[in-house]
């Protein structure tokens, strides 16, 4: 997929139907080829049931969110808003702008033994 092209698309889905044809799930329509955005997105709905409950699906998605000079981030904060219910859309967003929001901070005794690291700027208590 990111190769881009119909040829790679066209490649990229029938991989992927061919997972939905073993577990019995209706193949994906050739229009999900339309554009790069569409097919990373069904590759990530298909990792998403393939993988479901192994601890993959928050890095896909701030991989799929990173890729290209962070071209797809309002797709990945859509994605995370639509499948929360748990936290108010607006303030969700807010957070999420800040790309530095999406990873952990670094434990301060991590940063004590290694004085190379520093804290993630999100989570810099000494910033102003």
């Amino acid at each position: 997929i990111w190769q881009g092209g119909e040829t790679n698309y066209t490649t990229a889905l029938e991989l992927i139907n061919k997972v939905r044809t073993r577990t019995q799930i209706n193949k994906l329509d050739d229009d999900v080829k339309s554009d790069e955005e569409r097919m990373l997105k069904a590759l990530l709905e298909e990792r998403d049931m393939e993988l479901a409950a192994e601890g993959k699906r928050w890095y896909d998605l701030v991989r799929f969110g990173k890729a290209k000079n962070y071209k797809y981030k309002t797709s990945f904060i859509d994605l995370i808003v639509a499948n929360n219910s748990s936290i108010g859309s607006k303030w969700l967003r807010s957070v999420l702008k800040d790309n530095n929001a999406w990873f952990l901070p670094i434990h301060q005794d991590e940063i004590d033994r290694n004085p190379v690291l520093t804290q993630n700027p999100y989570y810099d208590v000494t910033a102003n």
